[in-house]
């Protein structure tokens, strides 16, 4: 099936990009700053270059935000231009969302037809964890524009035969890493299969080798430059346990996402009253690692609403196709596809929108496979079959999805089933009466079946707000299912920090940057965070948390009072870090009455605040 209206092609698409901007950015501003992490350090990095350049999370430059800094870097200049607001935070994110669909569209354009293109627009458009992350500032969507744009790339490569070509889609790669480090190379593996397998040529050790060194240059020339720099030149590597990039990179940001924790996924902290905004086990969020855990409800519901049509299709068009151009797309939007469900069904710990890098992947085969069993209805034999057959599958598969939810989604189910029967009843009277319109309405009016529930899911953020820290999508959040924030500041607090403040370069210390966030936009004044992002980084020793204390750089500390009352050992207790600075501080220190800066709704963790004007 194609179009033969240029001019209505391109109308066409540009209205579905407006859409899909419309989708991430309207209603915007109830999201507020979105992630305050992010928003914080963005704030910290607009103070100087130094800040800038090593992504600081707070104004003194002491501790750096646990992720490389491309795409905070993007945040900043955004918030350079349009002013510090969340607006401004989340456009970058807004337009690489939007950007993605028609950059989708002509890569699948390289080998199917219109047909195919659209519908894989549209079903990444409303991939409801697309729609849900693009309305953060969470890094996600740059990075999945990035790597759209190196499979781009390769797939000129492989067609071109151009060993150019591939060297430009490894470099993109490098630079998808320094927005979100590992997660960029979920796509390598396919890449350098696909080269290797469908690229002749005598030189395949220069081809492997040349392409190999660009992509660790352009992944790991920032995390060298900082790793080299003296340790009291620059700020602390938040995440890190051995104040390294490279550490972070390897270990926080790597290894210890795929693996479980040492005593297994039930040595996870349960008792113990999560980080602001974080859910207490990743289970409660992502589901148990294994093969049916894609289909489970925490994350079914953001992702897998084509997932049985992404794994037939391929399979259908690798026994019936030609090995051209297509068959090699399809080969590797297929192994792209398979590593990250592959991934995301074992590993111990991510959070359920790093599920949009699977959006191209499953977008893309969703369109090109659909297109491509409709092609064969004209056979009118077996195949025949093969269309509808798929639909109901796939509509079948979305009922279970749709089941595991109670109450109003349910509505969905009949206005499903009212379009598959009106698809298969078009289908009837077009093999009868060899009618072509019938035939075309047939196939949109089951496309449009499969697609009413991942439509309305996509909506959700919108009508109902979204998950700023943790972004999805779903009914739940009509509900207000989130976690809670186990910290909020008041005015009361703020209002009395001020108060006592007398020239001190930071309004407070607090134990972590999720407090330290909440602080900072609502006081817009700089607050330390001494124990990293969560507590656990060793940013301090005693001695030197001592010296800023006496220089006068921070007049008020706040503790965490309480220790973990389970047995798990995963992660370390933030108390047990900081016990040194803990310890001098109730030492040293004055406590605060909390009636001078407490209200109902500034804390649900045990908090402290301490005078430390000596």
């Amino acid at each position: 099936m194609n179009f033969k209206c240029d001019k209505i092609e391109k109308i066409l698409i540009v209205t579905l990009t407006v859409i899909a901007f419309i989708l991430n950015f309207i209603f915007i501003s109830h999201e507020g700053y979105s992630n305050p992490y992010y928003a914080a350090a963005v704030k910290s990095m607009l103070q100087n270059f130094h800040n800038f350049f090593f992504i600081s999370f707070d104004t003194g430059g002491y501790v750096s935000v646990d992720k490389p800094p491309l795409g905070l870097w993007i945040q900043a200049i955004s918030a350079y231009l349009f002013g510090f607001n969340g607006r401004a935070l989340i456009l970058p994110q807004a337009l690489a969302g939007a950007l993605s669909v028609p950059l989708l569209y002509k890569i699948v354009l390289m080998t199917s037809d219109r047909f195919a293109a659209f519908i894989s627009a549209i079903v990444l458009t409303f991939t409801p964890v697309f729609v849900a992350a693009n309305r953060t500032n969470n890094l996600d969507s740059l990075l999945v524009f990035t790597t759209l744009l190196a499979s781009w790339c390769l797939l000129i490569a492989v067609k071109k035969k151009s060993f150019i070509w591939f060297i430009f889609s490894m470099f993109l790669i490098g630079t998808g890493f320094n927005i979100k480090m590992l997660q960029a190379y979920m796509i390598v593996p396919a890449a350098f299969l696909t080269y290797f397998l469908f690229v002749p040529g005598k030189k395949k050790f220069i081809h492997f080798m040349a392409p190999l060194a660009i992509l660790v240059i352009s992944s790991l020339w920032w995390a060298f430059l900082v790793d080299m720099t003296q340790t009291d030149k620059r700020p602390y590597v938040g995440g890190s346990r051995t104040n390294s990039v490279m550490e972070l990179m390897l270990f926080y940001n790597g290894i210890q996402r795929l693996l479980p924790p040492p005593g297994g996924m039930n040595d996870l902290p349960r008792n113990m009253p999560p980080a602001p905004g974080m859910p207490p086990n990743p289970v409660i969020e992502t589901g148990k690692p294994g093969i049916f855990r894609l289909l489970e409800k925490p994350l079914a519901g953001q992702i897998s609403w084509f997932i049985i049509i992404s794994f037939i299709c391929p399979l259908y068009i690798f026994f019936t196709g030609k090995k051209d151009d297509k068959f090699v797309h399809i080969f590797y939007w297929s192994l792209c596809f398979v590593c990250m469900a592959m991934y995301f069904s074992i590993s111990s710990f991510f959070h359920r929108y790093y599920l949009v890098m699977m959006a191209p992947a499953m977008a893309y085969l969703t369109g090109t496979g659909l297109s491509w069993l409709f092609s064969d209805i004209h056979k009118k034999n077996l195949s025949y079959y093969n269309f509808p057959a798929l639909l109901l599958i796939s509509i079948l598969s979305q009922f279970l999805i749709i089941s595991r939810y109670g109450g109003w989604p349910l509505f969905i189910i009949p206005a499903v089933i009212i379009f598959f029967i009106i698809s298969l009843l078009l289908l009837i009277l077009s093999y009868k009466k060899e009618h072509m319109a019938l035939l075309y309405a047939s196939f949109i009016t089951g496309i449009l079946a499969i697609m009413i529930a991942p439509v309305f899911w996509s909506l959700t953020p919108l009508i109902f707000g979204g998950d700023p820290r943790l972004p999805h999508a779903g009914p739940e959040l009509a509900e207000h299912m989130r976690p809670p924030d186990m910290f909020s500041s008041s005015s009361v607090m703020v209002d009395f920090l001020k108060k006592h403040r007398n020239n001190e370069d930071f309004l407070i210390a607090v134990p972590d940057a999720n407090i330290a966030s909440d602080i900072i936009l609502k006081s817009g004044e700089p607050v330390l965070s001494y124990g990293g992002f969560n507590g656990i980084d060793k940013v301090f020793s005693r001695e030197q948390f001592t010296e800023v204390i006496e220089k006068g750089k921070v007049r008020f500390v706040m503790i965490l009072d309480m220790e973990r009352k389970d047995n798990s050992s995963f992660p370390p207790s933030p108390t047990k870090i900081q016990e040194d600075i803990i310890k001098w501080v109730l030492e040293n220190g004055k406590e605060v009455p909390p009636a001078e800066w407490k209200s109902d709704k500034t804390v649900k963790i045990p908090l402290r605040i301490f005078d430390m004007k000596l």
